[in-house]
């Protein structure tokens, strides 16, 4: 009673690997677009009590792999401040970014991390007399 299922059974397992299989050597991959390289930065982003100065792009850096971005310096009478815009397709883990891609690993142990759930997670430093926020932001600007 018992043979006839299971050759039925491998019967059908082998048709549905052999199907996979065939399906995976005949039909090509598909082509992801990459984020990275389709998103343009607008040339200003306005912030309210700030005079925006020239932007610039950030060139990806070979060694570490950096994606390109944009650099949004802004003024006012007291400070500068100095923003720099990156498109990541990674995890959002803002100690993990700056421990690869940034020259402030030592003081990386000091982050504090926060998460607003309406717009990603964010970590805030200080280092060598500057003050660092670091932020992943949900490209659509919000979790539904």
């Amino acid at each position: 009673m018992w043979h006839p299922i299971r050759i039925s059974l491998l019967v059908i397992i082998l048709g549905s690997t052999l199907g996979v299989l065939g399906r995976a050597i005949v039909v090509p991959k598909s082509e992801k677009t990459d984020l990275r390289a389709t998103f343009s930065f607008p040339p200003t982003v306005p912030l309210a009590g700030w005079r925006s100065l020239e932007s610039s792009p950030l060139q990806p850096e070979t060694e570490n792999e950096l994606p390109p971005g944009q650099r949004y310096p802004y003024h006012n009478p007291a400070t500068t401040l100095d923003v720099e815009t990156r498109v990541m397709t990674a995890d959002d883990d803002v100690r993990r970014f700056l421990l690869v891609y940034t020259p402030i690993r030592g003081s990386n142990i000091n982050l504090i991390i926060k998460h607003q759930p309406t717009i990603g997670f964010y970590g805030v430093l200080a280092h060598e007399g500057r003050a660092y926020l670091s932020a992943c932001i949900n490209r659509q600007g919000a979790v539904r």
